[in-house]
């Protein structure tokens, strides 16, 4: 658009050509004219400076020793109201170069002898920098019109009438003519057309339009006012306001400012961009076709057609920059207020079958970007995106276009946005320093992450986010629940966050750290890995209380939704009077029941007992507790170790009691194979029943026996062991007599 532009300029000099008529009025012959008579010519006295040159026909002016206008009539016609009428008339009007001219010529020309006002009359034309001898060197310019009038008490030239103008292939139209020749300004005030014809053949025609043009030959600036509009092509600018400047000698278009409305639309396929403003300038470098910048101020809006994802960029200013010699963007650069619109591009044209399927139906996801400085950079030659750059406090909104699906808000310090090469789908995001991103969910649930570093990575098949990256002191939080960790993942597609460095979650319940802590929203699923520690809180108390339970391993899951915890791998849980060993542990905190296996050691201390004593433990290959009838049960193999001695059987029950906060064994009872040990005395039945409160021991079944080493052996139905006193009530039926054997001494 540069090069056809620049012919503007050339052609507006021409205008010049008007300063001939003040050389008009400076002497004029006078005639009258009889019915069949020719008057004899009366010549009026000339203005100082003025000679006469050829006889009755032919004027000049001078100034300082040099010829400035010279002036030629063939015809005097005579005298008419105070008028001269000449014809034929020819002007020379000399610049300041040596050899260089503007001619002025028409059919009639009257000067009023008492205004001095000279009327040019008939096929005016106007011919700028003719050459002084020999052919000439460029193409000629030419204004034409059918009157133009001089005004010598207001120096100026005006035209009411249609007024043409052509240089080469540039050529115009417009109502009315204003010049003012010492001022160096034209002005067409009325339906200016102008047209440039393209070098190339395969090139477009330049037209531009407006309701008035004032040019300024010293500056070289053309102003056009009111309804502008530019057009080359599938490439229009309209503006209330525009000005067009040109750099001398050469009259080459450096730049274009237009205010007021401004709109500029281009469907050029290599650039097809379209901008509005309040002000727009286009600034042009050194060769033809030489755009290289567009700056864009006041309530700037652009939109980059051949951006598939790019909707609309808005700032208070916004710079295009395109490469030396091509139409195509470069760079979007966009400061103060700074917004960006995307849109999920959806399938390409080419996508069809498998792949189009793939595409999770829904809607578009929708992005917003606001930022005070943001940067869009486009690959060469294509106009398509690349990358996209926010500096400052900046937040990315993510609107997903399905029912159900959580609404994402970023906000950094720095973001950038990277494009595929081919599809121009966003394929990786970044964001840097005082990193915040918060989820938004239809129910009205909000959960934030906080962190210094950030990394997302998107679906090429879908264009939705798949994986969320969070590095250095990341927080997360949501209702009821809270984490922090060195760096976290978040797998969107499976609701997955994987936390790493040691991280640490909370919620209402207690916490836990970890190696790797994961959470599957999803699912409700809290799973750990490493080194496992969590701590629980009493019921009715919460984070900042002291923890009633704790419990570790190596592996850990949680369902949150149901309350059933798993601890894998040398688990240990434990509380102030008691701890549990187990390969296996499992917690249902709803219903209040534990579930141990694997290698089961429970160890119990009793009320006031110091922990260094050894207390009561309790190995098995299974246990079982429920809070509801406080029982615990074990199974396979129990061997109980108490201060008091040892017992062993299939399967135990204990039962608790809860006194004044403590928790104490109220009774247990032993089943199949028991056999318990004290010193110098053992007991076997097929049932033990532990009564804590009596400190007595009940064995039936098998029958019952007690082996004493000093006193023998005792057996019955029913044997009752006094733990305290040490001695044994024999209880005897029709099927087992009671029998004690007495050992003598010697």
């Amino acid at each position: 658009m540069r090069r056809n532009l620049l012919k503007l300029g050339r052609i507006i000099p021409l205008l010049v050509v008007v300063s001939v008529v003040g050389a008009v009025c400076i002497s004029y012959y006078r005639s009258a004219r009889t019915p069949g008579t020719r008057a004899v010519p009366q010549v009026e006295s000339l203005p100082e400076g003025a000679t006469d040159l050829i006889e009755g026909f032919s004027v000049s002016h001078s100034e300082q020793g040099k010829t400035t206008i010279e002036v030629t009539a063939k015809v005097q016609l005579g005298l008419q109201d105070s008028k001269s009428l000449l014809e034929q008339v020819k002007a020379k009007v000399f610049r300041r170069q040596e050899g260089q001219f503007d001619t002025i010529t028409s059919l009639r020309c009257e000067v009023d002898q008492v205004s001095k006002d000279v009327v040019f009359l008939e096929n005016v034309v106007v011919t700028l920098d003719t050459p002084d001898d020999g052919p000439a060197e460029s193409i000629p310019a030419i204004v034409r019109a059918e009157r133009m009038t001089y005004s010598r008490s207001r120096d100026r030239v005006t035209s009411q009438a249609a007024v043409s103008f052509e240089r080469g292939r540039v050529s115009g139209s417009s109502q009315g003519l204003v010049y003012h020749p010492r001022g160096g300004t034209i002005v067409l005030p009325s339906e200016v057309d102008l047209k440039v014809l393209p070098a190339q053949a395969e090139d477009h025609l330049l037209r531009i339009r407006a309701d008035s043009l004032k040019f300024h030959k010293g500056s070289g600036r053309v102003a056009l006012r009111s309804n502008v509009r530019v057009v080359k092509g599938p490439t229009e600018l309209t503006a209330d306001e525009m000005r067009l400047f040109f750099a001398t000698p050469a009259w080459t278009l450096s730049r274009i400012q237009a205010r007021g409305r401004v709109r500029s639309r281009s469907l050029d396929p290599d650039a097809m961009v379209e901008v509005r403003a309040d002000r727009l300038r286009y600034y042009f470098g050194d060769g033809p076709d030489g755009l290289d910048k567009v700056v864009a101020r006041g309530n700037a809006v652009a939109r980059p057609l051949t951006a598939r994802s790019l909707r609309e960029l808005s700032a208070r200013e916004i710079t295009l920059s395109l490469p030396p010699r091509s139409r195509s963007i470069r760079r979007l650069a966009a400061v103060g207020d700074a917004r960006v619109r995307f849109q999920g591009t959806g399938p390409s044209p080419a996508e069809t079958g498998t792949a189009a399927a793939s595409r999770p139906p829904g809607g578009i996801t929708r992005r917003i970007l606001s930022s005070p400085r943001i940067y869009a950079l486009f690959r060469p030659g294509t106009g398509r995106l690349s990358r996209v750059q926010a500096l400052g406090p900046s937040t990315l909104e993510e609107i997903p276009g399905g029912t159900g699906e959580e609404r994402r808000k970023l906000s950094a310090r720095a973001m950038n946005l990277f494009y595929g090469e081919d599809s121009e789908q966003l394929e990786r995001f970044t964001a840097d320093r005082e990193v915040e991103l918060v989820f938004s969910s239809a129910s009205g649930t909000v959960r934030e992450t906080r962190s210094r570093h950030l990394t997302a990575l998107f679906d090429g098949q879908t264009d939705r986010l798949s994986e969320i990256r969070q590095t250095g002191d990341f927080h997360y939080r949501e209702p009821g629940r809270q984490a922090w960790s060195d760096s976290a993942t978040h797998r969107v597609d499976s609701s997955l966050i994987r936390l790493e460095g040691r991280p640490k979650v909370t919620d209402a319940q207690g916490e836990t750290e970890a190696d790797v802590i994961e959470f599957h929203r999803d699912r409700h699923l809290l799973k750990a890995e490493g080194g496992v520690r969590s701590a629980y809180f009493g019921a009715g108390s919460g984070p900042g209380a002291h923890p009633a339970v704790f419990a570790s391993a190596q592996f850990m899951e949680y369902r949150t939704r149901e309350g059933i915890g798993r601890y894998r791998r040398n688990a240990r849980l434990w509380q102030k009077d008691r701890i549990l060993y187990a390969e296996d542990i499992r917690l249902n905190r709803l219903e209040g029941k534990l579930v141990a296996t694997g290698g089961v050691t429970n160890l119990f201390h009793r009320p006031g007992e110091a922990e260094s004593s050894p207390g009561t433990m309790v190995r098995s290959e299974r246990m079982t507790y429920e809070e509801g009838t406080r029982k615990i049960v074990y199974e396979d193999g129990v061997a109980t170790t108490t201060p008091e001695g040892r017992l062993r059987s299939d399967r135990l029950q204990v039962f608790l009691r809860q006194e004044k906060g403590q928790t104490s064994v109220d009774k247990a009872l032993a089943e199949g194979n028991v056999r318990m040990a004290q010193p110098n005395r053992t007991a076997f039945s097929q049932w033990a029943e532990y009564r804590g409160r009596e400190g007595k021991v009940v064995l039936w079944g098998g029958p019952p026996q007690v082996v004493d080493n000093e006193r023998g052996s005792t057996t019955g139905a029913r044997l009752t062991i006094d733990i305290g006193g040490g001695s044994v009530a024999v209880e005897g039926n029709s099927q087992n007599r009671a029998v004690t054997t007495q050992r003598l001494s010697r």
